[in-house]
């Protein structure tokens, strides 16, 4: 008799995927959602997928003004939790991602379970910090101050 698809051979379970986008005008509209599901994460024990806030970053047939998406992938959640994800998620207007969006986002996953960081929250800007910017200003003092005392033959 064929075993069920969600069991594998032995005892371990294997979820279905879980797979779940929806999109926003701003980051910070995109914030409330996201923090909530990194709420169910940090709180949760029984729950592995990941949430990311993401900036659109490329083409679509259809322009939008909502660049701004948060995404769950993972395994499954159980039942509850599966309902309050999706709840959240449709705070924003629910889209699809392109599927090499989605492949690039599960390899960082797969990446970080490699690991051993079952949990990991890095935040990435499109910008430049402006820390390097100043940073880069002291070294080009320092640089300046040097070469005028070469100069001066000091």
């Amino acid at each position: 008799m064929p075993r069920p698809p969600e069991q594998q051979s032995g005892h371990e379970i294997i979820r279905e995927p879980f797979l779940l986008s929806s999109r926003f005008a701003t980051k910070e509209a995109a914030e409330v959602p996201y923090n909530a599901l990194q709420q169910i994460l940090r709180e949760r024990e029984d729950v592995d997928f990941s949430v990311y806030r993401i900036l659109q970053n490329w083409q679509e047939e259809q322009p939008t003004k909502k660049p701004w998406f948060v995404v769950t992938l993972g395994e499954t959640p159980p039942e509850p939790v599966v309902k309050q994800v999706t709840e959240i998620i449709n705070q924003g207007e629910v889209s699809p991602l392109p599927n090499q969006v989605v492949l690039q986002l599960a390899e960082r996953r797969l990446e970080r379970i490699q690991q051993g960081r079952p949990y990991t929250e890095a935040h990435y800007s499109p910008t430049v910090s402006p820390r390097k910017d100043r940073n880069r200003e002291k070294m080009k003092r320092k640089m300046q101050q040097n070469s005028r005392r070469q100069n001066r033959g000091k």
